[in-house]
C-alpha cells in the first residue's frame, strides 16, 4: 500500500498509469478514486483537476481509437474523479471528516435529484432496464404476477441504491487516500482521525427526517435522498467499533468478520452510526481516555 502511494506521488505520468486504467475496472474504481484524492490531498485541488483531467483526455483518446462511445467516458469522470475532487478538497481545506463526508452527500444527493429529473419517472426506467432479465425469468418461474410486483419493487429502490452505492465507493476511496497520506506523511496519524469522526447533529437530524420520511411516503424522491444520506453513518459505525476495539484491547478478528458481513450489516450499522451522533457511544463505552494521536 505504502509502495503504491509513493508511486502515485511520484509524478503526473506515475499518476495516470494508476488513475486511467482502473477508472474501467468496477472492482478497482474506487482505488483510481483514492489516488486522485491522494493527490488533491497532498498537492492541492488544482493539481487533482489536472490530473483529473488528462485522465479523461486519455480516456478519450481510447474510447475513440476503440471505437467506443464517448459517453462511456463521462461514467467514470462523475463518479469516480468528481467525488474524489470534492472529498479530497474539502478534506484538504476544512481538515474536517465531517464536512468531507457531508460535502459528498450533498453531491450525490445533487446527481439523484438531477437523474430524476432527467428520468421523469425513475421507477418506469428500471422496469425498461430491467425488461430483458423480466423476460427471461417469466420462463423460469410459475407465478408471474408475484415476479412482477418483485421487480417493481425493485425498480422503485433502484435509484436511491445506485447513488448510495457510488457514495459508498466515493467513501473508501477518500478513506484509502487519507490513510496512503498518513502512511507516507504522518505514520499512526489516521487511527486517531477516524476513531472521532463524528457528523454534526444538524445533517444526522436532516437524515432522520428523510429516512422516517422516506418510510412514511414509500418509493420516490424523499425515500432516495434518505437511502443516500445515510450511506455515511456506516462509515461512522465502523469508527465507533475501530475506537472501542482499540480502547479495550479487543483482538482484530471480530472487526475481520464484519467486514465480510458488512453488505449484509450496512443498514444495521448505518442506524448504529447515525444514534452515535446523539448519545456519544464512544464515551459511554470507553471513558474518557483520548484516542491515539
Amino acid at each position: 500500500m505504502k509502495a503504491l502511494a509513493g508511486f502515485i506521488l511520484q509524478g503526473r505520468a506515475a499518476a495516470l498509469l494508476v488513475i486511467t486504467p482502473l477508472a474501467v475496472l468496477p472492482l478497482l474504481q474506487w482505488v483510481s478514486a483514492a489516488a486522485v484524492a491522494l493527490v488533491t490531498l497532498r498537492r492541492g485541488p488544482g493539481e487533482g483537476i489536472f490530473i483529473a483531467g488528462l485522465a479523461t483526455v486519455a480516456l478519450a483518446a481510447a474510447a475513440l481509437i476503440a471505437g467506443a462511445p464517448l459517453a462511456l467516458v463521462l461514467a467514470p469522470v462523475l463518479s469516480v474523479w468528481l467525488p474524489a475532487l470534492v472529498g479530497g478538497t474539502t478534506l484538504r481545506l476544512t481538515v474536517s471528516w465531517p464536512h468531507a463526508l457531508q460535502a459528498l452527500s450533498a453531491l450525490f444527493l445533487v446527481g439523484m435529484l438531477a437523474f430524476h429529473g432527467i428520468a421523469g419517472d425513475a421507477s418506469a426506467y428500471w422496469l425498461s432496464v430491467l425488461e430483458p432479465a423480466t423476460d427471461e425469468l417469466a420462463t423460469r418461474v410459475e407465478d408471474e404476477q408475484e415476479l412482477g410486483q418483485a421487480l417493481e419493487l425493485t425498480a422503485a429502490h433502484m435509484t436511491g441504491a445506485m447513488f448510495a452505492s457510488m457514495l459508498a465507493l466515493s467513501l473508501l476511496g477518500l478513506v484509502l487516500a487519507r490513510y496512503w497520506q498518513a502512511l507516507l506523511f504522518n505514520p499512526g496519524g489516521f487511527q486517531g482521525e477516524f476513531h472521532a469522526l463524528r457528523l454534526h447533529r444538524g445533517f444526522a437530524a436532516t437524515t432522520l427526517v428523510a429516512v422516517l420520511g422516506g418510510y412514511i411516503m414509500g418509493p420516490g424522491v424523499v425515500n432516495d435522498a434518505g437511502t443516500v444520506m445515510i450511506t455515511v453513518f456506516v462509515l461512522q459505525a465502523l469508527a465507533v467499533m475501530h475506537a472501542l476495539a482499540w480502547h479495550r484491547g479487543w483482538r482484530s478478528h471480530w472487526l475481520v468478520l464484519v467486514y465480510v458481513l458488512l453488505p449484509l450489516l450496512a443498514r444495521p450499522l448505518a442506524f448504529v452510526g447515525l444514534g452515535d451522533v446523539f448519545v456519544d457511544l464512544r464515551q459511554r463505552f470507553t471513558g474518557p481516555k483520548d484516542p491515539p494521536a
